[in-house]
């Protein structure tokens, strides 16, 4: 009897030892399976990141044409890019790159921008350009300030003389960025575009400004102009230089369109392959306003 139940009691801790071994193995196969199932998901989340990198201001492209549909097409922030200049826009908008009704609030948005700039430079300097003027505020003369806010012409530039430089100018300024921007035409490495575009600016100041200052962006000139305007420089910072007010507004619009059609009369339609366009850097979007860079990218790969 004893020796049964001493059987007995063993065929039950076996039994025991059986089902506990059995459910730690249940457990392990479980936690496998999920380790296994969260190791594919970071390997496909590290692939598709690698096919779609990060881009840095400008390194989204535009491709012509119609894009090819993927189930798999990455969504992207809709952010603006960096136009910062009306004439830009302008361009853009003129190519089909750029939604022409986006046009009116992007200019308004960049001429406040441009506004606000000028006054928080007087804010900062009010001391220094009331010692400079001697207390008044002027636009012309040896003690002018107006000049810090907006361009005028130098007194041997005709008003035309003033058309024909910013012209010239702003065209210099838009080939020199479609070109930065061009990936069928060696572009600038991602992430310098901001440097080089300033680099350009900064050359065509040196070698143009003498003139007039270079306006370059008719925002850049327009809204400190209102500024001065408003704050106590008058109505002289529109009749100065003989209406000088006008000329960077006008022709820096249409220099930029010329320059426009010089980098697609020149360069941009012998382009053999096709490729995505080029386009000033940080500007993304197509003419419905989607930003379509990086779906280009992940489509190709």
């Amino acid at each position: 009897m004893d020796h049964r139940k001493r059987k007995g009691g063993a065929e039950k801790t076996r039994i025991k030892k059986k089902k506990a071994l059995e459910t730690d193995a249940t457990k392990c196969c479980k936690l496998s399976t999920f380790v296994l199932k969260t190791t594919n998901e970071d390997d496909e989340t590290a692939a598709l990141q690698q096919q779609q990198p990060q881009v840095l201001f400008a390194a989204n492209r535009e491709e012509p044409g119609p894009l090819p549909c993927s189930s798999h097409e990455p969504t992207t922030p809709e952010w603006a890019g960096a136009h910062l200049n009306p004439a830009v826009t302008l361009s853009l908008c003129f190519l089909g790159r750029h939604p022409w009704f986006h046009l009116p609030f992007y200019v308004f948005s960049q001429v406040l921008g441009a506004f606000l700039g000028a006054a928080t430079v007087a804010l900062q300097y009010y001391d220094a350009i009331m010692f400079f003027g001697g207390g008044k505020l002027t636009v012309t003369g040896p003690t002018a300030t107006a000049g810090i806010f907006s361009t005028y012409p130098a007194d041997y530039l005709s008003l035309w003389g003033g058309v024909i430089d910013q012209v010239i100018g702003t065209a210099a300024l838009l080939v020199c960025v479609l070109a930065l921007g061009d990936r069928r035409n060696s572009p600038a490495p991602p992430g310098l575009e901001p440097v080089l575009v300033g680099a350009v600016i900064l050359c065509i100041g040196v070698s143009m400004g003498s003139n007039s200052g270079y306006s370059l962006n008719p925002a850049r000139d327009l809204g400190p102009r209102l500024f001065t305007y408003i704050a106590g420089w008058g109505g002289e910072v529109f009749s100065a230089g003989d209406g000088w007010w006008w000329v960077p507004l006008v022709a820096t619009n249409i220099g930029a369109l010329v320059g426009t059609l010089i980098y697609e009369l020149v360069i941009e339609v012998h382009h053999l392959e096709p490729g995505p366009s080029s386009e000033p850097p940080g500007l993304d979007m197509n003419a419905e306003g989607k930003h379509v860079g990086q779906s280009w990218r992940a489509n190709q790969t």
